[in-house]
């Protein structure tokens, strides 16, 4: 919103809105937004969360980012954790670039190990999987393309509820890649570092509010690139 604030911003573009954890904030700071997602089920749910929230501005177009012709224009054009499906991202980068008029904006959460992750991994030799994905790639891919950007890094935090104490070492465990190996020799030792991290509420979930970062790669638009 910041980023925006400075703009006369009236048209803004989404690409992979997911379950719309930004769109509908997106759509308070624009006229029009238009959602760009793969998937009709998606758009669907995004159609239906606008006309409950009464915002009458967001619109959708189901298309693969990379099959957009291009000839769209907006003022702002913006993804976030959308990037991971998109094989050519020089060209994915390069359209977003063509089609907005003000500023581009891309980003993703970094997603490495949280702290009972590492606890795991320490205490008791976990093997965790986890994503290793870099803004920096998006960074270099500019520069080579003559984009200079800008970065900008974001304190985030979101709250991680489980139904059940199952569920909670279930999830958990889900990237630990020799999970069953610990589970049948160290259960109560894993049990008991989670339990430093998730507590039960009073409804029998169990909630822990996990502090992590998310990092914003954005530029005004160079049409030479």
């Amino acid at each position: 919103k910041n980023l925006l604030k400075s703009r006369q911003v009236h048209t803004i573009m989404e690409i992979g809105p997911g379950w719309g954890n930004f769109t509908m904030e997106l759509a308070d700071c624009c006229d029009t937004l238009t959602c760009v997602d793969i998937s009709e089920d998606v758009l669907r749910y995004i159609d239906r969360a606008a006309q409950e929230l009464g915002k009458k501005n967001i619109f959708s177009i189901c298309s693969k980012w990379e099959n957009m012709s291009g000839n769209e224009n907006c003022d702002v054009v913006f993804g976030y954790n959308c990037f991971y499906r998109m094989l050519e991202l020089k060209e994915c980068l390069r359209m977003m670039n063509r089609i907005a008029a003000s500023l581009c904006i891309v980003g993703m959460s970094a997603d490495g190990m949280t702290p009972y992750d590492l606890e795991l991994k320490t205490a008791l030799g976990a093997k965790i999987v986890y994503d290793k994905k870099d803004y920096i790639h998006f960074v270099n891919i500019l520069y080579q393309m003559g984009i200079d950007a800008n970065v900008k890094v974001v304190p985030l935090e979101k709250e991680l509820v489980y139904p059940g104490w199952a569920e909670t070492v279930r999830s958990v465990m889900a990237r630990v890649r020799n999970k069953d190996e610990l589970l049948k020799t160290h259960g109560a030792e894993v049990d008991q570092i989670l339990k430093k991290y998730f507590h039960p509420m009073a409804d029998g979930t169990y909630r822990y509010r996990l502090h992590y970062r998310g990092t914003l790669v954005y530029w005004e638009p160079e049409k030479s690139a």
